[in-house]
């Protein structure tokens, strides 16, 4: 998760696996900052913040999960079953106290939503990934260049460097079990302007 801040335009919260890592290679990395400087000196600022599909966005942080946190997985056939991964995440969601969320959490259940509002101090603008014209105009916004022009490059150097020396996961197949979790888990789809029941539609089609 990152947050920026440009003079004149405002706070940007990018959450996990909302093109987080993209977003920090586009935007000055003098414009990183961090909550408490936010809170003390730009909460009167406009937050904008980055949100993706939520079926994607579990599914993503099943697969990063899956290969950097190996050692928190409790069950044992973990890597291979998102089934598995949604379970352990629902019950860290349903015990959850407010402390400090782990990496593990923000990479997997504690959702985008949450970050920005937690993060950035509050939302007042939520910018789909997804909507390509949106997301890059924001890029403009906050970065130096065409973001379009450099995206193709990175894009391709970053999944190149990601999977060497890593499994590789493919995109899960949803059971009626694993919408049955999603529906019990995703509760932020309609904050962040989704309908869960269209995103699990729409991926079924597509996978």
């Amino acid at each position: 998760m990152k947050i920026f801040r440009k003079q004149g335009v405002g706070v940007l919260v990018a959450p996990n696996k909302c093109a987080s890592s993209y977003a920090l290679h586009i935007i000055p990395k003098s414009f990183v900052t961090d909550k408490q400087t936010v809170k003390k000196f730009y909460s009167n600022e406009t937050v904008y913040c980055l949100v993706r599909d939520p079926v994607e966005w579990y599914i993503s942080g099943w697969r990063y999960a899956a290969s950097h946190f190996i050692q928190e997985c409790l069950e044992s056939n973990y890597q291979n079953n998102f089934d598995n991964h949604l379970e352990l995440c629902l019950d860290l969601q349903n015990n959850y106290n407010g402390e400090q969320p782990t990496q593990f959490d923000v990479h997997c259940w504690y959702d985008p939503i949450t970050q920005g509002n937690r993060w950035g101090n509050g939302i007042d603008k939520i910018v789909q990934i997804e909507n390509q014209v949106e997301f890059n105009m924001l890029m403009r916004l906050f970065g130096a260049g065409d973001p379009i022009e450099k995206r193709n490059v990175y894009s391709k150097q970053m999944i190149d460097s990601r999977r060497k020396g890593k499994s590789y996961f493919d995109k899960p197949k949803l059971s009626k079990h694993t919408v049955k979790l999603l529906k019990s888990i995703c509760k932020w789809d309609k904050a962040a302007g989704y309908n869960l029941n269209q995103s699990i539609q729409n991926y079924i089609n597509t996978v």
